[in-house]
């Protein structure tokens, strides 16, 4: 049906290669980042856990700033690994910065609770 030469079938297929090759090296990249960077999002949020369990403030408030960490890592090594695929960032970065607009906005007033408490 398509005749095509045999020099064109070898350029496809050598971009094909290293299409593939390119392709593969990105996906064990961003692998090896999900896996090193939750591995640090863990010791960072075992540390954390450790120091609000130190402090004798508001139960509800130490696990209200361990949520939001525990969201906030999770978050950046998501946007890190779409990233790392070729997905452009700054439209992640510019919906995680209307939401937490909006989240502030939202918690205005449990949060001046929480700082009229203490």
């Amino acid at each position: 049906m398509f005749e095509l030469s045999q020099e064109t079938t070898d350029a496809l297929y050598a971009e094909g290669i290293s299409l593939g090759i390119e392709i593969a090296l990105r996906i064990f990249s961003a692998l090896l980042f999900y896996f090193v960077a939750k591995f640090i999002a863990k010791k960072i949020l075992a540390g954390l856990k450790r120091f609000l369990d130190k402090r004798d403030d508001a139960p509800s408030l130490n696990e209200f700033l361990y949520g939001f960490s525990k969201i906030l890592l999770y978050a950046v090594v998501f946007v890190g690994v779409l990233m790392i695929l070729g997905v452009p960032g700054s439209s992640f970065l510019a919906i995680f910065g209307a939401a937490g607009l909006a989240i502030g906005l939202a918690l205005q007033g449990s949060l001046s609770n929480f700082a009229g408490a203490y």
